[in-house]
């Protein structure tokens, strides 16, 4: 009887991954046919277990207020929950929450340590938003030096909005300041293709 019950356990673990991929994929299929409320339900169980991308996808229909009423306090608790499991879009997200106080009270100080925790991640639009905060003196002292070298490094890694602030910010700063960034920027691109590179390894 145990040895049955072992070889059923071992059964189910097996099948998890691919009943979740299959419940996962039932809610895109249901989103897409703009059937939210299953969409936001079917999310909501896989949400439930620690699923990443069910968490983020049932935050911004929280925020919304697609197939559920709209909250932003509950599309809050779940990029929280999903950022300290490591999503960077997640703590990107949060970031912005604290800043315009969405479902959260404002606070620059948390919104700058979640930027930066995705930002070392290598995700390019956290890594502009933490360098506008430099510029806007959110959560810091203002310093322009700083903010065109981490907003540089997110134009280099693709983010196209930095390209154009970058440009901005490079017209009233001296020659001197700009190549203090530029260094700033060529040091912050080797930390985060150092730590991309032990995470691939």
């Amino acid at each position: 009887m145990n040895h049955r019950l072992a070889i059923l356990l071992i059964a189910l673990i097996a099948m998890w991954p691919a009943a979740n991929a299959a419940s996962f994929e039932e809610a895109e299929n249901a989103y897409n046919a703009k059937d939210y409320k299953k969409a936001a339900a079917t999310w909501q169980l896989l949400a439930n277990q620690n699923n990443i991308s069910a968490q983020l996808n049932l935050a911004r229909m929280y925020t919304t207020g697609l197939g559920v009423e709209k909250n932003l306090v509950t599309a809050f608790n779940l990029y929280h929950t999903a950022a300290q499991q490591g999503s960077a879009e997640a703590q990107n997200q949060l970031g912005k929450l604290y800043t315009t106080a969405q479902g959260v009270t404002r606070d620059l100080l948390e919104s700058r340590k979640w930027y930066l925790k995705a930002a070392e991640q290598g995700y390019a639009e956290a890594i502009y938003n933490y360098g506008v905060s430099y510029f806007k003196g959110e959560g810091t002292t203002t310093d322009y030096v700083q903010a065109h070298a981490w907003i540089q490094v997110a134009a280099t890694m693709g983010y196209e909005p930095a390209a154009i602030y970058r440009d901005q910010l490079a017209e009233v700063l001296s020659k001197e300041k700009l190549e203090q960034s530029s260094q700033i920027s060529r040091r912050l691109l080797d930390q985060f293709k150092k730590k991309n590179e032990l995470k691939t390894n």
